[in-house]
């Protein structure tokens, strides 16, 4: 976990330099749900699938609404910083790579 959030901000910082603060483990959250995904996909295909089809459902569906604001994020001034999703989950999927390749 401690490598992902390591991961995530460093994408963070090489790949969107105007970002000056970043508040959030969502990045973490997301490369465990894909990991576990594709780790139990040998034993549990029907609820690795799921998980698998709903995080990518969800970060295309905060790509696409990117836009909107939540009612949440309105009242704090915050917004989604949509692209740590995304690099936790590239982070998930090399977890995996690398530990199959063990």
């Amino acid at each position: 976990m401690i490598f992902a959030s390591y991961f995530v901000t460093i994408c963070i910082y090489i790949f969107l330099p105007n970002v000056t603060s970043y508040l959030g483990l969502s990045g973490v959250l997301y490369g465990a749900a894909v990991y576990s995904g594709l780790n139990e996909y040998n034993e549990q295909k029907t609820v690795s699938i799921l998980l698998l089809s709903y995080v990518l459902l969800k970060l295309l569906f905060h790509d696409f609404i990117n836009e909107i604001t939540y009612v949440d994020d309105m009242l704090n001034g915050l917004t989604i910083l949509t692209q740590a999703h995304w690099y936790g989950a590239i982070f998930g999927v090399l977890v995996y790579i690398v530990e199959i390749k063990k």
